[in-house]
């Protein structure tokens, strides 16, 4: 039920970027910390709903790393150019794109994973040869933090491309399916993917809402026979759209090359 853990602690936040949950538990499956993205508060944690004093972005209406992010852009670009303006600066396809753009260290916010690793430094909890859950792929900022405080695995749910742990620790993580090259010999905390249900489909699959008959029996079974708990005969949405992705992708890459679209027999494709 670790996945439950996590998953609710991602729930928690209200931080404008994205949502995201951590949970440590000991070898022995013991929960150590949990912790979200969100603004910590002097004193213990992080701000919450009710507080007295709450000073998290919301309140504030406005993203501090997007904001500071946009500030340095300006300063930099003004050291060439005294007339560029920033709105025009933010409308061009590449800087939107580049990695300037996916920097992450000027957030109030604390990440999850270093918010459950701190909850447990707060309570006194050693997280020597843990294991953390987490929503997302640890950014490059928490996988250094993961690794200094002994966690030994790390299951992840989503994958997050801003992230660099790769390739600034490499020396010092695996990732499940990704070869370390000179760093084989080294000690190393596993990376990998979460397999199985997910959070959100486990209640769904497990919960028994009927488990004894008006005698107080157990019942085997619920419907007093075997049957799929999911009813899954309703059309999978995607095979309809399938072919109209194709082809609103088809035009744009043709339209590229000035070849019609009407050359291409969308519904001969095999989509499979």
């Amino acid at each position: 039920m670790w996945h439950v853990y996590r998953q609710s602690a991602s729930l928690r936040t209200i931080d404008l970027s994205r949502q995201v949950g951590a949970a440590i538990f000991s070898e022995e499956g013991e929960v150590i910390s949990l912790g979200t993205n969100e603004v910590p508060k002097a004193g213990d944690g992080t701000y919450w709903t009710n507080d007295v004093h709450d000073d998290r972005d919301y309140k504030r209406g406005k993203d501090s790393n997007d904001k500071r992010k946009k500030k340095i852009l300006y300063e930099l670009m003004r050291a060439f150019d005294e007339n560029v303006k920033i709105e025009e600066l933010l409308n061009i396809t590449r800087i939107k794109k580049s990695q300037f753009m996916d920097a992450l260290e000027y957030g109030r916010i604390i990440h999850a994973e270093m918010s459950a690793i701190c909850d447990g430094a707060r309570t006194g909890r050693l997280l020597k040869n843990s294991i953390l859950y987490c929503t997302t792929f640890p950014c490059h900022m928490c996988a250094k933090h993961i690794v200094a405080a002994g966690v030994s695995e790390v299951i992840f749910l989503e994958p997050y491309p801003k992230s660099l742990a790769s390739e600034l620790h490499g020396d010092a993580i695996e990732i499940e399916g990704q070869p370390r090259g000179i760093y084989s010999s080294y000690p190393k905390t596993l990376f990998r993917h979460f397999y199985g249900v997910s959070p959100k489909r486990y209640r769904d699959l497990f919960e028994k809402h009927k488990r004894k008959d008006e005698n107080g029996q157990f019942l085997l079974w619920g419907e007093g026979s075997k049957a799929p708990i999911i009813d899954i005969r309703v059309h999978p949405q995607h095979f309809h759209f399938e072919p109209i992705v194709v082809k609103e992708t088809l035009e744009v890459q043709l339209d590229k090359f000035s070849i019609p679209i009407e050359i291409v027999k969308i519904d001969q494709l095999d989509l499979r």
